[in-house]
């Protein structure tokens, strides 16, 4: 085990590197695989009787590039009366002295009657392989067909380079962010039930006031309203309050896609003319099916007889 580090200048020729060290520049960089992006993707399709076609493409093997501009053709073995097998095209590195190349090379499974096996994949210090595709070899096969072929790009056996730099593991950081909206809901949790507690005393001592002051009967009447929003341009900023019975200092009850927004906060109620509009600060997004919205208001109604008006008006019901 030793450290090496590059590139300096040589003095005397006491600094030299070799390809190898060219090539484990992109160690941590660039990961093994295929590129997504390049011509043909070495993709693999039915050729011409029992051969496959290998489109051109770019792929990436412990550091080592392989660059294939044209369709390559390669002969896949005759099938095997009565048995099943796989063979698989791949990829493979040879760094050994009489080797130094990537090629693409047909690797033979071996046939059984019942339950043949995919052939493994070998990674070792000397040669390493990516699979590009698994071809099944029926025993009455006289010729490739596409149903046949089983692309592997994009699976274990061969991954996809997709960029210059690999993806980030995300796991800590969605650990982080996991961490994060517990502690945000559990903090608003607590101030949404303060909030609550807050109006429910408020109301209470208003209503008792009133109706120990007026001496009247005062009926409490819930109005509700459910509907799903939408809006061309897949946001919604601001709605009518479509329960017209609604007046300032009525409780008011708003929820967006099952969620109990916090009025003064997270909506706030203003009145234009004869109608009331409730609008977002952060505006929702409704996206191409657009939001369920439902809308709750609980008012005082002083009197008799007035309530079997109010009641049919919007689903209202006497508490």
């Amino acid at each position: 085990m030793s450290i090496t580090s590059g590139f300096f200048n040589s003095v005397d020729g006491d600094r030299t590197y070799n390809a190898r060290d060219m090539s484990m520049y992109l160690r941590g960089l660039i990961s093994d695989g295929v590129f997504e992006n390049v011509d043909g993707k070495l993709q693999v399709t039915a050729g011409s009787g029992m051969a496959v076609n290998v489109a051109s493409g770019r792929a990436v093997i412990d550091c080592q590039w392989v660059n294939n501009d044209a369709t390559e053709t390669l002969a896949i073995d005759p099938a095997e009366v009565g048995k099943k097998r796989y063979d698989v095209i791949a990829l493979r590195l040879d760094m050994t002295e009489s080797g130094r190349a990537i090629s693409l090379v047909v690797k033979k499974g071996t046939a059984a009657a019942t339950n043949p096996t995919v052939p493994a994949r070998t990674w070792t210090e000397n040669i390493k392989e990516l699979f590009l595709a698994r071809v099944t070899i029926n025993s009455n096969t006289t010729a490739i067909s596409q149903a046949l072929i089983s692309d592997l790009r994009g699976t274990a056996y061969c991954g996809y380079v997709t960029g210059l730099i690999d993806q980030v593991d995300t796991a800590q950081l969605f650990a982080q962010y996991k961490t994060a909206c517990e502690t945000y809901y559990e903090e608003m949790t607590t101030k949404f039930d303060a909030y609550m507690l807050q109006q429910q005393q408020a109301f209470n001592s208003w209503f008792s006031t009133l109706t120990e002051q007026l001496h009247v009967d005062t009926s409490i009447v819930k109005y509700q309203y459910s509907a799903t929003i939408n809006d061309a341009s897949g946001y919604i900023d601001n709605i009518t309050m479509p329960i017209s019975e609604y007046t300032e200092g009525d409780i008011i009850f708003l929820h967006i896609g099952g969620v109990l927004l916090v009025e003064g906060t997270e909506f706030i109620i203003t009145k234009v003319g004869t109608e009331y509009i409730i609008s977002f600060p952060n505006r929702l997004k409704a996206g191409s099916n657009g939001i369920p919205i439902a809308i709750i208001v609980i008012k005082s109604v002083i009197g008799e007889g007035i309530l079997s008006n109010e009641i049919d008006l919007i689903n209202g019901e006497v508490i």
